[in-house]
């Protein structure tokens, strides 16, 4: 066998996440910014820092534009986020800047573990992550998956990988969603 007639990750059409997952990540990524506006407030408060208004005037901007590229990145993240399954193993994109690429043979995964937050249970959404042999924690999460698609997945993986996915047994199915 050539390298050349090797199946080639770099042309496969990958499965886009549910699209409220971009709301999350729009949340979370405020929620965490919230959080540092209101530390550095409290610090500015606390070490009477109001010497130099434009030094704390400063700041706040320099804060809200921070939030304001973290949004950006979160969107565009969310944009080259997918998955796709084949008959030997799971791919998985996610980053923008840093983008990452996971191919996990069917054949090491040990376990998955479907988990919902508060807000994945707001949207009705779940992450998946898999575990697989050798790995000290979870090797990859599939984040911004429906719960029925979750678990659909998770049993897929763990049970028959390999096989096609069946909702019933009459349907294949070579995708899920």
């Amino acid at each position: 066998m050539m390298l050349d007639d090797l199946p080639r990750h770099q042309n496969l059409e990958l499965l886009q996440v549910m699209p409220g997952y971009k709301k999350i990540l729009f949340i979370e990524r405020t929620i965490f910014w919230l959080v540092l506006i209101i530390a550095f407030s409290i610090a500015v408060f606390y070490f009477h820092v109001t010497k130099n208004q434009w030094l704390i005037m400063g700041g706040y901007i320099i804060l809200s534009m921070l939030l304001g590229v973290f949004l950006f990145t979160a969107g565009k993240a969310f944009d080259n986020m997918g998955y796709a399954l084949r008959k030997h193993d799971l791919v998985f994109r996610k980053g923008w800047l840093f983008e990452k690429l996971h191919i996990i043979p069917l054949k090491k995964i040990q376990h998955c573990q479907v988990k919902r937050g508060p807000l994945e249970r707001r949207y009705g959404l779940a992450s998946l992550k898999i575990f697989t042999a050798g790995g000290a924690g979870a090797d990859i999460t599939l984040n911004g998956l429906t719960q029925q698609d979750a678990e659909r997945l998770k049993d897929w993986l763990v049970i028959s990988p390999g096989e096609p996915i069946n909702s019933t047994p009459d349907e294949d199915a070579a995708t899920m969603g």
